[in-house]
C-alpha cells in the first residue's frame, strides 16, 4: 500500500514538472516574439528618418532643368497686317500684306541659375534671365499680299515681295521683344512652369525667384 501511494507522489511530480517547464518555454517564446516585433518596429522607424533628411543640391536642380532644353511658358496666335508705300516714276505705289502665324515665348535653360539652397527649409532660390522668343512662326506660303493704290505700277515682284515680307516679321519680333505686358506674363509664367517641374524633387519645399528675375 505504502509502494502505491509513493509511485503517486511520484507522478504527480512528474506531471507538476512537466507543466512547470512547459509553462516556463511558452513563456519564453512570447518574450522573444514580442523582442523581434519590437526590433522590426525600429528598423521601419529608422528607414523613415533617413529618407526625411535628403540633401537637395545644384546637381539635382540643374539636372531636372536641363532634361528640357528649353521651357515654353507663352504661345499665341498673329495676325497682323502691314503696308508698304514706295514712289516710283508712275506714282505712289500701296501695297498691304496680311500674315497669320504663332509665336512662343519661354527660357533656355542654360539661362537658369541657381542662387542658393537652403536645405534645412527645402527652399531653392533661382535667378531667371530674360524671357525669350523661342519660335516666330510666319509661314511664307500662307501670306496675303495685294496692292491697294498705284494702278499705274506694277504689283510687287517676287523679290520685292520676299524684302516686304523679312521687313514685316522683323517689326513683329521687335513688337513682341518690346512688350512690356508681353515680357512681365512671360516671366510670371515662365517662374510657373518651372516651380512646377522642380517642388516634386525630393525634399524641395519651395521655390523663390530673386529679384534679378523681373525684369
Amino acid at each position: 500500500m505504502k509502494w502505491q501511494f509513493k509511485k503517486l507522489l511520484l507522478k504527480v511530480a512528474i506531471i507538476t514538472l512537466a507543466l512547470t517547464i512547459a509553462a516556463v518555454t511558452i513563456q519564453k517564446a512570447y518574450f522573444k516574439n514580442e523582442q523581434n516585433v519590437n526590433s522590426v518596429k525600429i528598423i521601419e522607424l529608422d528607414k523613415q528618418i533617413s529618407n526625411s533628411e535628403f540633401i537637395i543640391s545644384e546637381e539635382m536642380i540643374l539636372g531636372k532643368l536641363q532634361s528640357k532644353s528649353e521651357i515654353v511658358s507663352v504661345e499665341q496666335e498673329i495676325n497682323k497686317t502691314d503696308t508698304k508705300v514706295d514712289d516710283g516714276f508712275l506714282g505712289k505705289r500701296e501695297t498691304e500684306m496680311n500674315v497669320h502665324g504663332s509665336y512662343k515665348m519661354g527660357i533656355s535653360t542654360k539661362n537658369i541659375h541657381i542662387a542658393n539652397v537652403d536645405n534645412e527649409n527645402g527652399t531653392v532660390y533661382i535667378s531667371l534671365g530674360n524671357p525669350e522668343l523661342v519660335s516666330l512662326e510666319i509661314p511664307f506660303n500662307e501670306v496675303e499680299i495685294e496692292k491697294t493704290s498705284g494702278w499705274l505700277r506694277l504689283s510687287m515682284s517676287e523679290d520685292e515681295t520676299k524684302s516686304f515680307y523679312k521687313s514685316v516679321h522683323k517689326n513683329i519680333e521687335n513688337e513682341i521683344l518690346n512688350d512690356k505686358e508681353i515680357m512681365s506674363q512671360a516671366n510670371l509664367n515662365n517662374q510657373r512652369v518651372i516651380k512646377e517641374l522642380l517642388i516634386g524633387l525630393p525634399g524641395v519645399n519651395d521655390i523663390i525667384f530673386s529679384e534679378e528675375s523681373v525684369k
